[in-house]
């Protein structure tokens, strides 16, 4: 029985001391300017991925390309404010200049002082305006569908943002969005949409506000980091953004919607690893 017990003990002492896995996620909460921030923090290796999501969405949108590169590098996901398990700030900023300071926050958090940043539609605008106002910290960029293309005031776009501050919010929010992923896959389908229909409908509403906020285009033009736009061929919105970026390197997906990370996780993983043998 001694020796049981003994055995026990070593064992318990091994776990206690043993080394991390790259499959492990560490989760951790990042309290930043009156929000919470939740965060994934996963894989080893010299280089720090940062995968930000777009309005909507959640950082388990990045799960299949996360599990792929996670023995290459460490990453980090977050949910950006008022996403996910994630806070909504109180007084609904949701501004380029309140969401790159949370970025900021979660590096900090993370202890990571450069990191290449991944960041799709809300959060490729995140992304670029972070890299432009901290270039020390940001060693690339690579950008879905970014969005950011400064306030959008088409009477379609207006009548949109009107509709969903009323209780015509949930059909509102199909009419716009199910069309989107009409082509796409089930999975793809069912993980968008029941992304837009769980997150707060003031999130929504005033994070499609606060794109005005985001000069994508002029962000771009003074970042001296690598840039890599990915664009998807069913989001021809994207390619107003493309223009500015003509020294940057243009990579076309075919037969995927906007949320290609979601759709196409193994050629947004190629992707990744092409930019990372540069480094």
């Amino acid at each position: 029985m001694r020796r049981a017990y003994l055995a026990l003990a070593v064992l318990l002492v091994a776990c206690h001391h043993r080394v991390p896995t790259a499959w492990e996620v560490h989760t951790r909460f990042v309290e930043t300017a009156g929000v919470t921030l939740h965060v994934e923090d996963s894989g080893n290796g010299p280089t720090a991925l940062v995968f930000l999501h777009g309005l909507g969405g959640n950082a388990e949108q990045w799960r299949a390309v996360i599990d792929s590169l996670r023995p290459d590098a460490r990453i980090l996901a977050y949910d950006l404010r008022g996403h996910g398990r994630s806070s909504a700030p109180r007084d609904r900023d949701f501004s380029a200049t309140a969401m790159t300071a949370d970025l900021g926050a979660v590096l900090d958090a993370a202890h990571v002082t450069r990191a290449i940043l991944i960041g799709h539609s809300l959060g490729g605008a995140v992304a670029a305006h972070f890299a432009r106002a901290n270039p020390a910290r940001v060693t690339g960029l690579i950008l879905l569908d970014p969005a950011g293309g400064g306030p959008d005031t088409s009477a379609a776009y207006r009548r949109m943002l009107t509709a969903m501050e009323t209780s015509a919010y949930d059909s509102t929010l199909t009419a716009n969005f199910a069309p989107a992923v009409a082509m796409s896959d089930a999975f793809t389908r069912s993980t968008v949409l029941n992304g837009f229909r769980q997150t707060p409908p003031t999130t929504i509403v005033s994070g499609f506000r606060a794109l005005g906020t985001f000069d994508l285009a002029d962000d771009l033009r003074t970042t001296s980091n690598r840039v890599w736009i990915v664009r998807s061929n069913r989001a021809p919105a994207a390619t107003r953004y493309v223009s500015v970026s003509a020294t940057r390197e243009r990579v076309q997906l075919g037969n995927t919607s906007h949320w290609m990370q979601v759709e196409r996780p193994e050629e947004v993983v190629t992707i990744i690893r092409r930019f990372l043998a540069l480094e």
